[in-house]
């Protein structure tokens, strides 16, 4: 009866040994899914994040070049504006040189034309 007894305990704490193990193993089970979907979270929110930056830096870049790309047209216009300014102003001189010249020229004729008919007058 003793070894009966001996035997029923033991094979009591065989179930019971084999029952915790299960039971640990499904928690070890759980516990790693558990670790792998808050991993998994992690990673996600991580590269949401670098996506995030990238945009931003993106877009930081963009600004940058259009930012350059607009002084560049500017400067460019700037200086074309620069160019036709000068070309005008030395065609207004020109101009203005060109009519002193004919002013000077019609004054001469003027005051020969008046001469000559004061010496036809006077004649």
């Amino acid at each position: 009866a003793d070894a009966a007894l001996r035997r029923a305990h033991a094979e009591e704490k065989a179930k019971l040994h084999a029952s915790t193990v299960a039971a640990l193993e499904r928690a070890v089970a759980e516990t790693s899914e558990a670790a792998d979907a808050r991993r998994r979270d992690e990673v996600r929110d991580a590269l949401a994040d670098q996506a995030a930056e990238l945009d931003r830096a993106h877009d930081l870049e963009r600004r940058k070049a259009l930012a350059e790309c607009a002084a560049s047209l500017e400067a460019k216009h700037q200086a074309k504006l620069d160019e036709e300014a000068a070309k005008f102003r030395g065609a207004h001189a020109r101009a203005i040189d060109d009519l002193r010249v004919a002013m000077s020229d019609a004054r001469d004729r003027a005051v020969a034309e008046a001469a000559a008919t004061c010496d036809q007058q006077a004649a």
